[in-house]
């Protein structure tokens, strides 16, 4: 029996996830190795819970289930197995041999669902005239510079190097009001320059948004 995909569902877990993360950070005390651990756990939390929304979103439009308004989805492969399908979906973005068939046996295999320039390609290849997938895309291009950021946030925390840090200087910093952050992670308390919000704040606010936007 083939699983069917329930993004409210998935959707509602999300801005869960991310709200409670948000809690917790806002309440926990002001030490900097508890902050700090904190703040490692609550990013990767909310961009784990973030590519599992959009794993089910791809695999929804392609196998059967129901989209964000709890509407029956007409399946675009119909009988493709989860590992068939996700097979299917990494030779759209160039991660397996076009035209090849297979199937995905381990998750180490699978891509990075929730990052924007997936979201964006998978959209192109999926968005048909009977579906919504084209929300993706135009929500890509309306709030994807706040995935993009909390992604590069998010992994140079779990990974801190100097070439990392460099990146993060050149391509998030400038967006904050932040000189030069020592971790990854002291962006999250620092104001979005655009809103004048705090980045935690503007990333969760935005990332629901996005989903709303489905």
């Amino acid at each position: 029996m083939l699983h069917m995909y329930r993004l409210r569902k998935k959707r509602a877990r999300f801005s869960q996830i991310s709200n409670s993360s948000l809690i917790y950070y806002n309440v926990a005390d002001q030490d900097s190795d508890r902050k700090f651990i904190l703040a490692t756990g609550i990013l990767n939390h909310i961009w784990q819970s973030w590519n599992h929304f959009w794993r089910a979103y791809w695999l929804a439009h392609l196998t059967g289930g129901y989209d964000c308004k709890n509407k029956k989805i007409s399946p675009l492969r119909c009988g493709m197995s989860e590992p068939e399908a996700l097979y299917h979906l990494l030779t759209l973005i160039g991660k397996k041999k076009a035209g090849s068939s297979g199937s995905v046996k381990h998750s180490h295999e699978e891509a990075t669902w929730g990052d924007i320039k997936i979201i964006q390609d998978l959209a192109v290849y999926l968005a048909t005239p009977t579906n919504n997938v084209i929300n993706a895309s135009t929500a890509a291009s309306l709030f994807g510079l706040t995935v993009k950021h909390i992604q590069q946030v998010r992994n140079s925390q779990i990974h801190i190097s100097m070439s990392n840090m460099v990146r993060l200087s050149s391509d998030v910093v400038p967006h904050y009001v932040i000189s030069k952050p020592k971790y990854p992670h002291d962006i999250i308390e620092a104001k979005e320059i655009s809103s004048g919000k705090i980045a935690i704040n503007y990333w969760i606010e935005n990332m629901n948004g996005f989903l709303n936007y489905l």
